[in-house]
């Protein structure tokens, strides 16, 4: 199959753009709260989280 090359409007690129740097921003928070979370149920949830941020972050990055 050919690849296409298929350009995202200004609305798709600003939409990826926020979506980006939220996911960055909340890294940066779950990251602490792991830093001083004593409870393991909490933990795995923010684990879950941080992990879920990153693959985001890192689909965002392919799409570029």
């Amino acid at each position: 199959m050919e690849k296409q090359d298929i350009r995202l409007t200004t609305s798709e690129i600003s939409a990826l753009w926020t979506t980006y740097i939220k996911c960055s921003a909340l890294n940066c928070i779950y990251t602490h709260f792991l830093t001083y979370l004593k409870d393991e149920s909490i933990i795995s949830l923010v684990e879950d989280s941080l992990n879920t941020n990153v693959e985001t972050m890192g689909e965002i990055e392919k799409t570029s």
